[in-house]
């Protein structure tokens, strides 16, 4: 089973870029479930995938959840969450589109938080542009986060 990643990226006053790298999906949900516990109370907005969907049960979130088939995230979300539609290795950059959850998942909440696999790994942007395109995705907004990062490697 490949390693998974969750990204985390947190706006509201104290700019930070947290990367976590966990070696299953129950990793990933605990790493999660520990990211939303220290925002504060409030609704989460989850792009709605059937690997989120998954994620959000195995880590028990017990928050009100309004998932992107629901329409986009409102003011009051506190996070967002969705999916990579690449990770850069060349820059060590995050990829994502607005067809990772609408165009307002990076912008609207305070936190982002943004989960990938290592088998999403790609060389270069040229790659994710060409990989995404190739995969039907339009793109029409593309975000691509490059940060120091504070990293934290999980068994």
């Amino acid at each position: 089973m490949l390693p998974e990643v969750v990204i985390e990226s947190t706006d509201a006053g104290c700019a930070r870029t947290l990367f976590s790298l966990t070696s299953d999906a129950a990793g990933s949900a605990k790493q999660l479930a520990s990211i939303l516990d220290t925002l504060p109370a409030g609704e989460i907005f989850v792009q709605d995938h059937a690997a989120l969907r998954g994620l959000i049960q195995a880590a028990g979130v017990a928050r009100e959840i309004r998932w992107s088939s629901q329409g986009g995230p409102r003011e009051v979300s506190q996070a967002t969450i969705s999916l990579a539609e690449a990770l850069v290795a060349q820059t060590g950059s995050i990829f994502v589109t607005a067809a990772c959850g609408g165009r307002g998942v990076s912008v609207v909440a305070p936190c982002h938080i943004v989960y990938g696999k290592t088998n999403q790994l790609v060389p270069d942007l040229k790659t994710a542009l060409g990989s995404a395109s190739s995969n039907g995705v339009i793109i029409s907004r593309v975000i691509v986060w490059t940060a120091r990062t504070q990293k934290n490697v999980r068994s």
